[in-house]
């Protein structure tokens, strides 16, 4: 246990120190109001003690991997572009990215992590997901009214609650031995999403679907970036 801890602490050290030489900012917004109306199912609270993110947790039909499937399944094909006030982001076939808040563009060669509610509509114009931030990270994540929960415990430990209220972090007993090396390659549950200045796209990914690692379910360009010559790329 103790030596997954350290993998774990030593990978995450090398991703922010080369993160931050990269120029690595976080921004929070607080939003202004817009997201109010935003619905969101019953927030679970665990329910007994932590069960451990067991190679075999990790590998089963677990509910984070049920949630990721679900929102890949809905989300929209290609690269959408932002408004101008940069708080919504279009597709080709009218699914959208909303943010509760306008958020800056990244400089060039930074990467910016975006702290705000948000939420994907699917072409229907019905939510796809819907993340709410509760705390510093502490996190939940609606689709299509089950909600689950993610929320830091230290740097390098997490929690997930189901739906159900079971808990599931990988600083128990009983963690897989080779959780570090999933969380690198993206295999363990997470989401994250970033800007990056160098090419002017906004990312949210999901990881922990399956083996394959991080997909991006929402790829959003800049409105003052010229489109590529191919058309948008990419999707589920």
């Amino acid at each position: 246990m103790k030596y997954t801890y350290l993998i774990t602490l030593i990978l995450s050290s090398a991703l922010l120190l080369g993160a931050k030489g990269n120029g690595c900012s976080v921004e929070y917004q607080p939003g202004d109001g817009r997201d109010k109306d935003w619905k969101i199912g019953q927030i679970p609270t665990a329910s007994g003690d932590d069960q451990p993110m067991s190679c075999e947790w990790l590998e089963s039909d677990n509910c984070w991997k049920q949630f990721a499937l679900q929102v890949k399944a809905c989300a929209p094909a290609g690269v959408g572009q932002f408004d101008d006030e940069r708080t919504t982001c279009a597709f080709a076939d009218e699914a959208a990215l909303e943010l509760a808040g306008p958020i800056s563009e990244p400089a060039e060669n930074t990467t910016q992590f975006p702290i705000v509610n948000h939420r994907l509509l699917d072409a229907a114009g019905d939510p796809c997901m819907t993340a709410k931030i509760l705390s510093a990270g502490h996190l939940a994540y609606d689709a299509g009214g089950e909600v689950l929960v993610s929320e830091s415990i230290s740097l390098t430990t997490y929690r997930i609650i189901c739906p159900d209220g079971s808990s599931f972090a990988n600083d128990v007993e009983g963690t897989c031995p080779e959780f570090g090396l999933r969380w690198l390659f993206r295999q363990a549950p997470g989401y994250t999403l970033t800007c990056e200045g160098s090419t002017d796209l906004c990312e949210a990914e999901i990881w922990g679907a399956d083996a394959d690692g991080g997909e991006v379910i929402a790829a959003c360009g800049d409105p003052s970036a010229k489109p590529s010559a191919g058309g948008a790329g990419g999707g589920s």
